[in-house]
């Protein structure tokens, strides 16, 4: 977990306004979304707390002032480190990391 650049997550999460954190989110709770991410969520529960995860909300929340965005990526955090330390790998996992370890929040599907 310890290659996931928080703070160039909360870099490019601050310089986005309310509408486009929103609209990022309207996008998470889509259903195909929704319907991967709970898939793997239901088989790895229940979920370890990641060591990062309060560090990161905290940082992500003071960049955006949205805490419904910080407990998505706390979430998807925890939904990391749980795979890892139970040996778990998948497709989505590995995107959902890539995309933390590149700094950004995970919010549409590749090839969606």
């Amino acid at each position: 977990m310890n290659t996931i650049h928080t703070e160039q997550l909360s870099a490019r999460m601050a310089e986005l306004d309310t509408d486009a954190l929103n609209a990022m989110l309207d996008q998470r709770d889509g259903a195909e979304f929704e319907s991967v991410w709970n898939e793997i969520f239901y088989s790895l529960a229940p979920l370890k707390h990641s060591p990062i995860t309060d560090t990161v909300f905290l940082s992500i929340s003071d960049a955006t002032q949205q805490h419904e965005i910080c407990s998505y990526i706390a979430d998807d955090l925890n939904l990391i480190f749980a795979a890892e330390e139970k040996g778990i790998e998948n497709k989505f996992l590995s995107w959902l990391k890539d995309e933390y370890v590149r700094g950004r929040f995970p919010h549409t599907l590749p090839n969606a």
